[in-house]
Order: structure tokens, then sequence, then C-alpha cells
């Protein structure tokens, strides 16, 4: 995906049982600075842990902030979350009243941020 002329990568994952007559909630899983979406979607614990507990119920994404971070420079980030949720909307079947994002550290400031953005 291109935002502001720069290329931004994100990973998506779907329930198994995926049902694209169901609205889905949408869950962002938002990166710490000097790391990146990979380290998210892997590891042990994927999604902070949620991943395992929705069972099988959402679908996550976790997005890539440039330079391992969220600087938000005039709005750049905010503008690919708001672009995730069309491209995911558009293809699947998402309940909108149930977009969420969390993080840690850089990406708990991130997601802090776009509560106000979709409040």
């Amino acid at each position: 995906m291109t935002v502001n002329g720069k290329t931004r990568r994100w990973v998506l994952r779907l329930p198994n049982n995926y049902d694209r007559t169901k609205p889905h909630r949408l869950i962002f899983g938002v990166h710490w600075r000097d790391a990146d979406y990979q380290a998210v979607d892997g590891g042990s614990a994927p999604y902070y842990g949620l991943r395992a507990l929705a069972n099988n119920t959402a679908i996550f994404v976790s997005p890539d902030g440039l330079n391992k971070g969220w600087a938000n420079s005039g709005g750049e980030d905010i503008t690919f979350f708001d672009n995730i949720i069309k491209a995911v909307s558009d293809d699947l079947c998402i309940n909108e009243k149930q977009i969420f994002s969390l993080g840690f550290s850089y990406g708990g400031a991130m997601s802090y941020s776009l509560a106000f953005e979709w409040v």
C-alpha cells in the first residue's frame, strides 16, 4: 500500500473459520519503537496474546511504522490506518463499530492517537 508516496507494509490474519457473512471485529496490533510488524505478528504471543484469547473470532492486522516508529508526521500514520480499514472493509466483513488497536510503548502511544481520531 502506498500512503503519501511511501510504500507501507502490513499483514492481515483471518480467523480459521472466517465467514464472509458474519461481521468480525478488526484488531490492530501496533509495534513498539525499533521493532516492526513481524514482531507483533509472530513470536510466542502474537498480538500481545490477544489473538489466542480471541479464539478465531476477530481479524487481526499488524501495520509497519516508518523507520520502526510512529512519528505520525503530518498525520501520515493515521492515514495509513484509515487506508487499511478501507482496504479490509472493501474485501472482508468487519463490524465497523468494533475496530480496536493495542500496542506496547510507542505502539501504545499510536493506539492512543488512533482513539482520538476514531471517536
